[in-house]
């Protein structure tokens, strides 16, 4: 984006969309503009009142904070996200409430907007750059096979446990993973979803949970919601069946193969593909 359509559209948002949203004598001088990206749960939308047809919002409650130089924002505080509709990509953002998403935009000084808002947050970011900027669903629903499971650190409150989970399918959310090896984990310290005791090594699983892909790697986090949850699953499906073959093609091997050699003899084949397809079908039974 050249710097004038960088301008033209930081206009847009502040000048046009958000008329009136300053208050009386500041400057453009004044205005706190420090990219921020952070995480956490819709709660609401601001009330723009009649006068902002063209703006577009919602109410955050901030969980996570990825990246924020300047320390504007904390955990737990409420965070009022703004862009102006009229632009894409920003005209298809979709956030109900309930909804865990990851916001980048700029840092505003909430001294700074409109009076005549209300139903607003503690921190004010406002999306102005349509190549970078965002709001995007963070929810992901797969399924898969339980790799290997990640224990807890001993001495070490909250630490991280689950599974490292080999993706098949992604039912829902984030299509383009960064690896088809995911960790999936939580936290005992926090609000956190389920991890079925009951899962072993070469299960298959499914999985319900924020995916995220950030400075400390990618994986799914079953923490912020009692919604989320890795199951113990017996379904299998036409997926497996073609990743079955492919391994059998390959010739690869290893504990990430285990899943797929069903006919238990010690390596992966089309017959494995063959009876997993069966399984898909309902026409036999596998582990």
């Amino acid at each position: 984006m050249n710097i004038n359509t960088k301008h033209y559209i930081h206009t847009v948002c502040v000048v046009l969309v958000l008329v009136g949203s300053f208050m009386p004598g500041a400057s453009a001088d004044t205005l706190q503009a420090d990219e921020v990206k952070c995480r956490g749960i819709v709660t609401g939308y601001p009330d723009f009142g009649d006068n902002f047809t063209g703006a577009g919002g919602i109410n955050l409650r901030i969980d996570e904070i990825a990246f924020d130089q300047s320390g504007n924002l904390t955990i737990g505080d409420n965070v009022t996200v703004t862009w102006p509709i009229t632009y894409p990509p920003f005209n298809t953002i979709n956030a109900t409430i309930g909804d865990r998403v990851e916001v980048y935009g700029e840092c505003r000084n909430i001294t700074e907007m409109d009076y005549r808002w209300s139903d607003v947050g503690d921190d004010w970011i406002c999306l102005t750059n349509v190549s970078e900027h965002y709001v995007k669903g963070l929810d992901i629903r797969l399924t898969g096979v339980a790799i290997k499971r990640i224990e807890a650190q001993e001495n070490m409150t909250g630490a991280p446990y689950g599974w490292n989970v080999s993706v098949h399918k992604v039912i829902s959310g984030q299509q383009q993973l960064c690896s088809d090896r995911l960790n999936v984990t939580t936290r005992t310290v926090l609000l956190s979803g389920y991890v079925d005791p009951n899962i072993e090594e070469g299960d298959r699983v499914c999985v319900y949970g924020s995916y995220y892909n950030d400075s400390d790697g990618c994986g799914v986090s079953l923490s912020w919601s009692p919604e989320y949850y890795i199951n113990k699953s017996s379904q299998w499906n036409a997926v497996d069946a073609v990743i079955a073959l492919r391994l059998a093609a390959s010739g690869e091997s290893g504990e990430s193969c285990d899943w797929a050699d069903v006919s238990s003899d010690g390596r992966v084949t089309s017959l494995d593909a063959l009876m997993i397809l069966q399984a898909a079908l309902g026409r036999i039974q596998l582990r």
